[in-house]
């Protein structure tokens, strides 16, 4: 009898698994979904941030404008100076069975200064949102 190794049978069935998933990679696992949202704010994406907030879900178009507002609003008026211009994923907890993560982020701005923050993300549908 031919005996297969099933550790690696079933890592390449997980990595299957995660591959066809609905969402991108960077929605499943909440190091990459903190990145890409401060990478969003970065770029001026504000809807794509409002859709990815989970205070946002499920609720009419005259509220989801009015957060889109003032997300737009307090981005315009922070000093340019004061908006990170590389961000970095050091590390994630998992809480709550693995529905909440605090995402630790190093934040590095054009001056050279860097700041350590903590992003809470919420799982939500299979996606990480902001909390």
């Amino acid at each position: 009898m031919l005996r297969f190794p099933r550790l690696p049978l079933l890592l390449v069935a997980l990595m299957l698994v995660g591959a066809c998933s609905r969402h991108p990679k960077w929605a499943r696992e909440p190091e990459w979904a903190a990145v890409r949202y401060v990478e969003m704010l970065q770029r001026g994406e504000y809807d794509a941030v409002v859709r990815s907030m989970l205070s946002c879900q499920d609720i009419d178009a005259d509220y989801r404008e009015l957060r889109l507002r003032l997300l737009r609003q307090m981005m315009e008026e922070l000093p340019q100076d004061s908006r990170p211009s590389a961000v970095e994923a050091t590390k994630a907890e998992l809480q709550d069975s693995g529905r909440v993560a605090h995402v630790f982020l190093k934040l590095t701005f054009a001056d050279g200064r860097k700041e350590n923050v903590v992003l809470p993300l919420c799982r939500h549908d299979g996606r990480w949102l902001l909390w």
